[in-house]
């Protein structure tokens, strides 16, 4: 990352918190700074950084740590846990009444989120290698790992909506859906599965129910 550019960016918005009295939080969408950067994208990208999401060739020094917490990064980072916590509490609380982690697209939790598309991100992050460690620990003691696996139930959730929509299963190879399920190479790798005889007869009836050829 340049210096230059990272120096401007961090004064720009130290002076518009001063100037405006507000958190980083409150900092609106559309703030750019001198060059040119939307605030609230390069504050996101600091706090991502923090929480160890980022690329491990870029990290930030001590000192620049320390700037970032003169201006209440620290406070932003640690509510995002704290938001992060709250919803994987809610995933626990709804898999011990349902037994499953197949949650409603329109399900939200408390603060809003639609929870389906936060477990699908959990999913992503730790298949992809992206999930902090101390994330991936604290799901293990709460005993939602399956919440990590690309389950055929939870993965038919998806096939079942886009039948009940469309009354087909022709589904494009690249159609992925709006949280991000890549739908339509799951369904090829079924079908790759189902000619190689590796698929349960209990899977290909519920295929068949909707339509899968």
């Amino acid at each position: 990352m340049n210096e230059k550019r990272w120096n401007q960016n961090f004064e720009d918005i130290r002076n518009y918190l001063e100037i405006h009295h507000c958190k980083l939080d409150e900092i609106p969408k559309d703030v750019r700074t001198s060059t040119g950067t939307l605030m609230r994208v390069w504050i996101y990208e600091m706090q991502k950084t923090c929480l160890g999401y980022q690329s491990q060739k870029y990290t930030l020094s001590d000192e620049k740590l320390e700037k970032l917490r003169s201006i209440g990064l620290d406070e932003l980072v640690s509510m995002t846990e704290q938001n992060w916590l709250m919803h994987l509490t809610e995933v626990q609380k709804f898999y011990e009444e349902h037994q499953t982690f197949v949650i409603p697209a329109d399900f939200l939790s408390s603060d809003g989120t639609m929870l389906r598309a936060w477990v699908q991100k959990q999913r992503n992050d730790y298949q992809n290698g992206k999930m902090k460690s101390e994330r991936f620990q604290k799901i293990q003691e709460l005993g939602l790992t399956e919440m990590l696996e690309s389950s055929f139930d939870s993965c038919y959730h998806y096939a079942l909506e886009f039948y009940e929509k469309n009354h087909h299963l022709y589904v494009p190879y690249n159609f992925v859906c709006e949280d991000g399920f890549k739908l339509g190479i799951w369904i090829r790798e079924l079908r790759y599965k189902y000619h190689k005889n590796w698929l349960s007869q209990k899977k290909i009836d519920k295929l068949n129910a909707i339509g899968m050829i």
